[in-house]
């Protein structure tokens, strides 16, 4: 389990191995509709993934990491968010 502080845009880094030519994607949900403002997922070579989210609220935060339709081992993850 992760902690951020929320109203700072934060990232993390996602490698996986063989994720040549397949999709990834990322969701998270907050403790209140629109608490995530902003989400992205943005390849930076040699299959590893910058995710970069914003959000408004403290609580608890499941983040569902997926490559191509199937989520990856042990996603979702729970971050708890402080101010």
């Amino acid at each position: 389990m992760a902690s951020v502080l929320s109203h700072l845009p934060s990232s993390d880094e996602i490698w996986f191995e063989h994720a040549e030519n397949r999709a990834v994607s990322v969701s998270i949900r907050g403790p209140r509709p629109h608490a995530v403002t902003e989400t992205s997922v943005i390849y930076t070579g040699d299959n590893l993934y910058e995710v970069v989210y914003q959000v408004t609220l403290p609580g608890y935060y499941i983040i569902t990491v997926k490559l191509d339709d199937e989520s990856v081992t042990e996603s979702p993850f729970i971050c708890t968010v402080t101010i």
